[in-house]
């Protein structure tokens, strides 16, 4: 058998290692400025989506289409996510330096971890229905809490692949540009087989 031939499954996995990584690249470089985390994952999530899964495209095309594509919506949901994770960070610190100097009200600053993680969450099927569906920036920020709230179960099991993924990297962070690529890979098969029940329909852009 030949190793080098380009339907070896070795070459197979070889390759889609490969363009696992450039995608992971792709978005750490996209994320940089912060404000482009949104329209980053949302190319991502494309490009998990025609290229890894499916093999359609070339990772690059791919990506760089979607997050141009994905920029202005992405980026307009995106901010008024990162000013709330920002402000609950804020009130988090407030909060344990007030537990740390007796006051009881700090004893609650595990709530503002609760609510981090759900506006991240809601984060992440924002920007996935960005990246399957065209519709307009309102439309989509209802859609996303329809569905985080509708799908509960899709929703947790998103939450507890990108922990682990987070885990994995906080462990090991060399795999940084590769875990994000599958926390989306993993979760896509549950989000697509929810987008599967909307697609074509019209409530998907009336929700």
């Amino acid at each position: 058998m030949n190793i080098f031939n380009y339907d070896n499954p070795i070459m197979q996995f070889l390759m889609k290692l490969a363009r696992s990584f450039l995608a992971g690249a792709l978005w750490f470089i996209c994320c940089i400025p912060l404000f482009t985390v949104g329209a980053s994952t949302s190319a991502l999530y494309y490009t998990v989506e025609k290229v890894l899964k499916n093999d359609l495209s070339y990772v690059a095309p791919s990506f760089f289409g979607a997050f141009k594509s994905c920029f202005k919506k992405s980026t307009l949901l995106f901010l008024p996510v990162l000013a709330v994770e920002l402000v609950f960070a804020a009130d988090i610190s407030v909060m344990r330096w007030l537990a740390d100097n007796g006051k009881p009200v700090g004893n609650i600053y595990p709530l503002f971890y609760v609510l981090m993680i759900l506006v991240a969450l809601y984060a992440m099927w924002a920007m996935f229905l960005t990246a399957r569906f065209e519709n307009t920036l309102k439309n989509t920020a209802k859609n996303a809490l329809f569905l985080m709230i509708r799908h509960l179960g899709t929703t947790v099991v998103m939450g507890l692949i990108t922990a682990f993924s987070v885990l994995v990297v906080w462990l090991m962070p060399p795999t940084l540009l590769l875990m994000p690529v599958i926390s989306v890979w993993l979760s896509c098969y549950f989000v697509e087989r929810v987008f599967q029940r909307y697609s074509g329909d019209e409530k998907i852009h009336e929700l």
